[in-house]
């Protein structure tokens, strides 16, 4: 719900102030801001509420400002002129609700939040809900499931077709891929796709999340993974680089998708470069500099010892360096 804006001299000028009330059903009530009937009446300002959706008689607002405060009864007066909006259409209350359009929120609300499909049958949500709009029809989580599905359909299908129409120009298109294990203990590859139009825009979209059923990732599996995405989408021969990590199972992976895409008959107007190991296998730069790293501070650590001796204590072993120039020298060997 939400009260329409206004025209209304009574309005702009905060002489009344509208609020919407829960109900059910929902309900406006105006409230006078004028100090005076702060003072003068024991049991708060004056108020009045309207049960209809469309505020059909303003006589008790006007009596009031008449009798009350007539001073500004006749600024209204002098104001309200035929070609002002009658002070009624300033009530109206706005009640068009859209369920399809709350669902589509509802859906978005879950996903970007990564909430619980479950958080629609929760009985605070449903009368938070219900307290913004009583005319909402609740749904089940097997509703914002399939929701999903649908959502996720229309994206794949625009995706797909994004592709094909710079696929169509001849363009080319790289893929990042990568692997890891969920909290959950599930394992899932990611595929992306990225290009630059032909009006030099970049583009960096998720091909598919693919849940890896088989216990061993070979090489041979994952180039079966990433071959079935390409496949899916019709782009398999437009690939020009992926980009990948150094785990061994990726090196198999590259070469098995090259020796893949050679069964396949490219046309050689349309695609005269295909995709090689040589020229389209990518490291990934960052994970290079990562393990060098890993490599690094586990030289600098102190490996414990497996002898018990190393670690006994010899009573007026401990020596005091006798002279400051030893201490120096021993400092300036400290690099931070």
């Amino acid at each position: 719900m939400g009260l329409p804006q206004s025209n209304s001299f009574i309005l702009k000028e905060r002489l009344i102030l509208r609020v919407e009330m829960p109900g059910p059903p929902p309900f406006v009530r105006i409230i006078c801001t004028q100090l005076s009937c702060y003072i003068q009446r024991y049991n708060g300002p004056w108020r009045q509420d309207f049960y209809t959706l469309k505020i059909s008689s303003t006589s008790n607002t006007l009596n009031h400002y008449e009798t009350m405060h007539q001073d500004i009864f006749e600024r209204f007066q002098r104001y309200n002129t035929v070609s002002q909006p009658r002070i009624t259409q300033s009530f109206t209350l706005a009640t068009n609700f859209d369920q399809q359009r709350f669902r589509q929120l509802l859906l978005h609300f879950i996903t970007q939040n990564n909430l619980p499909l479950r958080l629609t049958e929760s009985q605070s949500f449903r009368e938070l809900a219900s307290y913004l709009n009583s005319r909402v029809q609740h749904g089940s989580r097997r509703t914002l499931s399939r929701d999903i599905e649908a959502a996720y359909t229309l994206a794949k299908g625009a995706l797909h077709q994004q592709l094909q129409d710079h696929i169509s120009k001849r363009g080319y298109i790289s893929l990042t891929t990568d692997t890891w294990t969920s909290p959950a203990y599930k394992e899932f590859a990611a595929v992306t796709v990225h290009y630059i139009d032909s009006n030099w825009i970049q583009f960096s979209q998720l091909l598919g999340l693919i849940h890896l059923q088989e216990v061993q990732h070979t090489g041979e599996y994952l180039a079966r993974v990433l071959r079935n995405i390409t496949d899916e989408y019709n782009c398999t021969n437009a690939v020009f680089a992926i980009t990948r990590d150094n785990a061994s199972a990726n090196d198999v992976m590259i070469q098995k998708f090259e020796e893949n895409n050679t069964t396949l008959s490219i046309s050689t107007t349309q695609y005269p470069t295909k995709f090689t190991c040589i020229n389209g296998d990518v490291r990934c730069f960052a994970h290079i500099i990562n393990l060098a790293a890993q490599e690094l501070v586990k030289q600098l650590k102190v490996e414990p010892s497996d002898t018990e001796s190393t670690y006994a204590y010899i009573y007026g072993y401990a020596e005091v360096i006798p002279t400051s120039e030893r201490v120096i020298s021993t400092l300036t060997k400290v690099r931070f």
